[in-house]
């Protein structure tokens, strides 16, 4: 029977297979390889094309660039207070810290998340995903502004100040990723995969070149003055603040933007269609209940009694179930109604 009904689908388009299908057939006849290019492919498509996908990758691959550039630049930093290999990889606790901090403010927003969803996700635009992110992401910047003006080393900064703003950047960091990738699977739906596959290339794209340009970034710029390591700091800073306003705008816009993705506007039809069921539900849940409720049903018999038309009918059934006395019953029903008139 499933066989019988995988080949009517794949007769209508579908490309459906059971198990008793694929036996005998190998590899190749087993694999379409239009389909697995086009599948492997639609990620790139979608960083290329997608402006969500595109900007938030860029976003994503910047803030993971930087953990790869602080290999170099913390050691040429906390150098100034003699800290050695084990002092410089110690310091990368500050960026522990800054994790731990977004996971809890994370995990404080999911559950705000759940109980305005009520386990539906339709009652929740995938925007308000981002909302947490747009009070987080301006840590990136600000921390590697103060990153870059504690460099200066002592006796004027404590070693504990560019750790504190390497903190501020670490919840930055958590923060952008747990965002993106979470409103990425909101707005595509099915197509999350290639989504986040976009975003998941370009951090390791922007990460391991950062490699390359990392040392040469702190050592090349105004090289023996006191701004050496605090101008490439500033320059990473302006981009933080460069990359982080898509964020925003897609807060705002990002249904608009939505709308015109060819990926994304199904899904959204599809939410706004669901609502629109269940609003027509609710409403015809509603007046059902204000139909069959006590307080309607007593109003109805009530406007029944002072109905002259209902009360003789009432009668005249009554009296025809009796037998006799029907002639009493209709004139009793007169005589009540010409009292009232007069």
């Amino acid at each position: 029977m499933l066989a019988r009904q995988a080949k009517l689908l794949r007769a209508a388009g579908h490309d459906v297979w059971t198990k008793e299908d694929l036996k005998g057939l190998t590899f190749l006849e087993r694999v379409n390889f239009r389909e697995a290019c086009t599948l492997m492919w639609r990620p790139y498509d979608f960083l290329a094309t997608e402006p969500i996908v595109g900007f938030l990758s860029l976003l994503s691959g910047f803030s993971d660039a930087l953990i790869f550039i602080g290999l170099d630049s913390f050691g040429l930093v906390m150098a100034k207070w003699g800290f050695g290999y084990v002092d410089t990889g110690l310091s990368f606790i500050a960026l522990l810290v800054g994790y731990f901090i977004a996971y809890a403010a994370h995990l404080w927003d999911y559950k705000v998340q759940r109980a305005i969803m009520k386990g539906d996700a339709d009652k929740m635009l995938p925007e308000r995903r981002l909302k947490l992110l747009l009070y987080l992401i301006i840590l990136e910047p600000i921390g590697l502004f103060g990153f870059a003006f504690t460099s200066f080393g002592p006796p004027a900064v404590h070693w504990i100040a560019p750790l504190v703003f390497v903190s501020m950047i670490g919840i930055a960091n958590f923060s952008i990723y747990m965002a993106t990738i979470d409103y990425m699977v909101a707005a595509y739906g099915p197509f999350s995969a290639s989504a986040t596959g976009g975003n998941g290339f370009c951090r390791d794209f922007l990460a391991g070149i950062s490699a390359l340009f990392a040392r040469p970034l702190y050592t090349s710029i105004l090289p023996g003055t006191k701004w050496q390591l605090a101008v490439p700091s500033l320059i990473l800073s302006a981009v933080g603040v460069l990359v982080a306003i898509p964020v925003f705008y897609f807060y705002v816009r990002g249904e608009e933007v939505r709308e015109k993705s060819e990926w994304a506007k199904g899904l959204s039809d599809e939410r706004r269609r669901r609502k629109r069921e269940r609003e027509e539900a609710i409403s015809t849940s509603r007046n059902q209940s204000a139909r069959t409720s006590p307080v309607q049903s007593r109003r109805n018999s009530e406007e029944m009694a002072q109905d002259p038309d209902v009360e003789r009918n009432t009668a005249l059934n009554t009296g025809s179930m009796k037998g006799d006395g029907v002639v009493d019953v209709r004139e009793s029903v007169e005589l009540r109604r010409t009292s009232d008139l007069a």
